[in-house]
């Protein structure tokens, strides 16, 4: 019985976490909580924000940095990295953040 009781927690959880999620990305609440809307929305985000880094011509751009670092620094591509999060490290080649 425990087991079973575990295994619905972990359940009710995973459908609570994929609600939240979904709500965080903007995608209505269609009650069945469909895993692969989640991940269609967030493919769809990962690629406008590359199309958007592809087309800038600065490679330290503060506006795409701010836009993309999880602090909100401009300085998020600099060179060196971006001193807020650690990551970013130049936009155009060395040590690009995977996102």
């Amino acid at each position: 019985m425990a087991e079973s009781s575990t295994h619905e927690s972990l359940y009710l959880s995973a459908i609570s976490a994929l609600a939240r999620i979904d709500s965080a990305l903007g995608l209505p609440d269609d009650g069945c909580n469909s895993t692969e809307s989640t991940i269609q929305r967030i493919e769809d985000m990962k690629h406008q924000i590359n199309s958007l880094l592809a087309h800038c011509p600065d490679p330290e751009c503060a506006t795409c940095g701010e836009i993309i670092c999880p602090d909100g620094n401009p300085g998020h591509f600099h060179h060196d990295g971006c001193g807020v999060c650690g990551e970013g490290k130049g936009m155009c080649g060395e040590d690009p953040t995977p996102y």
